[in-house]
């Protein structure tokens, strides 16, 4: 009796098997994530039912574009957004393409903090023109555990990189435990919506629209074919709605001002504008490109420089308003900008070059 309590007590004392995850049901799970894409941005998401909804991060589809999806077999269609979380960065995309093709799915259980998770993706998913990286980065994994859970997010501390947004978060079980939303300029520290809010997102979609737009920062900078007016750089913001409607301002500061005065007398440059244009976008991926239509009002900002008694001095010119056209074309990230300025003796073209940079500050 006393061995078979002795042998019965270190049974107790060995610690329980926990379900092993291994390289064969990585690849599963891969089956079921699919790659996003709208304009030049990709990301990731995951088909949550054999109907072909897609899960995914709200601020991959806050554009208002459709997205295409493509699974890892190749199977593609074009989605469109039927339920939006903005507040909670989660989204819905119905793709009827991908019905019937493998799902995970979502995870009932709230995280607890030191589960392991796998975080499946895109990390900076581009295409890599020499071939080098032919067959990674895109439907890669990497592991980790549950850092700590909050009331919207969890904490968890498995690599997730730009082009892991919207992807999920999978647990031991295969099934989502959260979908990726970002992380901080730090090492291993990610979040990801939990699944709760999924679930939420589920059952109440059509309760949780939102308008859909960017707001994005940038560099700008003005060089007028007229001589008299001196070149300019500075900062811009802009408000998308929905990828077809722009607001934008810019706040400009001049370059060689002065010594265009002191040669010419005077000098003036564009000190800042406000626009509207309407967007047309054509094609996908890297090298999706923007055509931009509309109007701008430019503040025309100028100094004049006078010589009395051998000392040059600088006086400020009244600041005027100049209407104008405005045309942009985009191309990964940078605008080539031209504005059509009347004047009394026809059309005055200035060219500006814009940089998206650092770019989307934030989604709503």
């Amino acid at each position: 009796m006393s061995l078979l309590l002795l042998a019965l007590t270190l049974l107790c004392l060995v610690p329980t098997a926990q379900a092993e995850v291994g390289p064969d049901e990585v690849e599963a799970w891969q089956e079921s994530v699919v790659l996003l894409g709208i304009g030049s941005a990709i990301c990731a998401g995951v088909l949550i039912d054999s109907e072909g909804t897609v899960a995914t991060a709200y601020h991959c589809v806050a554009s208002g574009r459709r997205p295409s999806v493509e699974t890892r077999g190749g199977v593609a269609g074009t989605g469109r957004v039927v339920g939006q979380d903005a507040g909670n960065d989660l989204a819905l995309v119905q793709v009827d393409a991908l019905a019937g093709q493998p799902y995970l799915s979502v995870r009932a259980e709230p995280l607890r903090p030191g589960e392991s998770v796998w975080a499946l993706g895109h990390p900076h998913g581009v295409r890599d023109g020499t071939g080098l990286l032919d067959g990674l980065l895109r439907w890669s994994v990497s592991e980790g555990i549950v850092s700590a859970v909050g009331t919207r997010m969890v904490q968890v501390d498995a690599a997730v990189n730009p082009g892991n947004s919207g992807g999920p978060l999978v647990d031991e079980n295969g099934q989502v435990a959260g979908i990726v939303s970002r992380k901080l300029r730090a090492d291993n520290v990610a979040f990801a919506a939990t699944n709760g809010r999924l679930t939420r997102l589920l059952d109440d979609a059509d309760g949780l629209r939102a308008v859909g737009g960017e707001l994005a920062v940038g560099l700008s900078g003005f060089l007028p074919a007229d001589l008299a007016y001196a070149p300019s750089v500075g900062a811009s913001l802009e408000g998308r709605a929905r990828d077809r409607v722009l607001l934008g301002i810019t706040a400009n500061a001049p370059l060689g001002a002065r010594w265009l005065a002191l040669r010419a007398g005077s000098a003036s440059w564009v000190a800042g504008e406000a626009y509207t244009a309407a967007r047309l976008r054509a094609g996908r991926g890297p090298w999706s490109t923007t055509i931009d239509l509309g109007a701008t009002a430019m503040w025309i900002g100028g100094e004049a420089a006078s010589v009395d008694e051998g000392r040059v001095t600088l006086a400020p010119l009244a600041a005027s308003l100049q209407p104008a056209a405005l045309v942009r074309v985009g191309v990964s990230g940078t605008l080539v900008r031209v504005a059509l300025v009347p004047t009394g003796s026809g059309v005055q073209t200035w060219m500006g070059l814009e940089l998206t940079w650092p770019g989307v500050l934030a989604t709503f």
